[in-house]
């Protein structure tokens, strides 16, 4: 009886385990989005980049570690993503966040990691978030060389 019990215990320990080693894969290879941020970093050598920046509002109990801001490249469909906050009072909520891109024309997104919601920069963002805006379509915003937008807030976890 001693070794049965013993042998349940191995085995439960061995599932925990598992579920560990996943959960920290999923996080690691969520993480990668992050790379190509750091990738438009080498674009400032050669001054073909742009900066844009904003403020950030996580969904209700979401902490700001399980996030990501995004920008999609509209005609090549490339994904910049940064997981470098900024704490200031400057910014909604006191959260803010810098992304530099390669110059071209995106969709700014924020993401929740662990189900994947999304929140744009869209015309309800532009309306100031009323009952009354009913558009939720994404706002295309144009990255010139060494200019910075600023405002671009992807706040609205409704578009979807």
């Amino acid at each position: 009886m001693k070794s049965k019990a013993q042998l349940i215990k191995v085995i439960l320990i061995l599932i925990v385990l598992i579920f560990i080693i996943a959960f920290c894969y999923y996080l690691y290879s969520n993480s990668k989005a992050t790379q190509k941020y750091s990738e438009t970093k080498n674009l400032s050598q050669e001054n073909q980049f742009g900066k844009i920046e904003g403020s950030l509002i996580p969904p209700k109990d979401v902490p700001i570690i399980e996030m990501l801001v995004c920008a999609k490249e509209i005609t090549k469909q490339t994904s910049y993503c940064t997981a470098e906050f900024i704490e200031d009072q400057k910014y909604k909520n006191g959260i803010g966040y810098v992304l530099e891109l390669p110059i071209g024309k995106y969709h700014v997104y924020s993401i929740y990691s662990l189900d994947n919601s999304k929140a744009f920069y869209s015309e309800y963002v532009l309306c100031g978030l009323k009952e009354e805006c009913k558009s939720h379509k994404p706002v295309e915003i144009t990255v010139e060389k060494e200019k910075v937008i600023q405002g671009i807030d992807p706040i609205d976890w409704i578009s979807e």
